[in-house]
């Protein structure tokens, strides 16, 4: 196995701007040095495929990820009211989930769209996200994470290893995720509905349970875990992506990505 080391009814549209969050085109971009991380962060950005204002949350998303690269890892989770829930209608294809309300709930149910930054923030407007996430790729991690994935060619019992590598000790939890991208779906986007929008980054799964489970780690001791779960059949392996990550009642400790099925480079990489 390779590692990686390393996303409404029409009618109401309109009464959804007041519900979604806003900002001036004058305060959306703010130019700030380089910085080099030390970290990989996370941000659990929520968002709803009835959210007018959502695209522009993708957008600032999509700056970010291009910015850093591996070292930002976002997590699109759809949930509230705004959302549509995974099989609740047979004309659009749902993105919401029982695991995502849960994440938004314990957000503090929060104004769409919205992200929390490697659990360490409120729920923060999207103004705010590339401040909080430049603090928090500056913070030292205590472990290191690896991911590897295993596919036999036309099955869908995913493998997944993750090897921890602790530089301290840890007392938290361990969590494992499933996201997809690239996925053709309805999206609300300002007043015009998009059938054709493509989503990245989305939950679709808690490999480990809703809140992952219970890990602990000495320093320098190198700790494995195993995993197996079934992809479900409308699922892209190709377009999609383990996420794991420690956190403890501080927050997220350190966080890592790697593709399911990881991408073929040339013995001259």
């Amino acid at each position: 196995m390779k590692i990686n080391k390393f996303i409404i009814p029409f009618a109401a549209a309109a009464l959804l701007f007041s519900a979604c969050d806003s900002i001036s085109p004058d305060d959306r971009y703010i130019e700030v040095e380089a910085v080099k991380p030390k970290r990989a962060v996370l941000i659990e950005e929520f968002t709803g495929q009835n959210c007018p204002n959502c695209p522009e949350g993708h957008t600032f998303i999509a700056q970010l990820r291009e910015q850093y690269g591996s070292s930002f890892i976002p997590v699109s989770i759809h949930a509230s009211n705004l959302s549509i829930a995974v099989g609740s209608n047979p004309l659009i294809e749902g993105l919401g989930t029982t695991d995502g309300e849960a994440y938004y709930k314990n957000a503090g149910s929060p104004i769409l769209p919205s992200g929390v930054v490697d659990r360490r923030t409120e729920a923060l407007g999207r103004d705010e996200w590339a401040k909080n996430v430049r603090e928090e790729m500056q913070r030292e991690a205590p472990a290191a994470i690896e991911i590897s994935t295993g596919l036999p060619e036309g099955s869908k019992e995913l493998s997944i290893t993750v090897n921890v590598k602790p530089t301290a000790d840890i007392n938290g939890h361990l969590q494992v995720w499933l996201i997809e991208s690239g996925i053709i779906a309805y999206q609300l986007n300002g007043r015009v509905p998009q059938f054709e929008y493509v989503h990245n980054h989305v939950f679709r799964a808690a490999v480990n349970g809703t809140n992952g489970e219970s890990f602990t780690a000495s320093k320098n001791v190198f700790d494995e875990k195993s995993y197996t779960y079934t992809l479900d059949d409308s699922w892209k392996p190709e377009n999609m992506a383990v996420v794991a990550f420690i956190y403890d009642s501080t927050g997220i400790l350190q966080a890592a990505e790697a593709d399911v099925v990881p991408t073929e480079t040339s013995e001259d990489d």
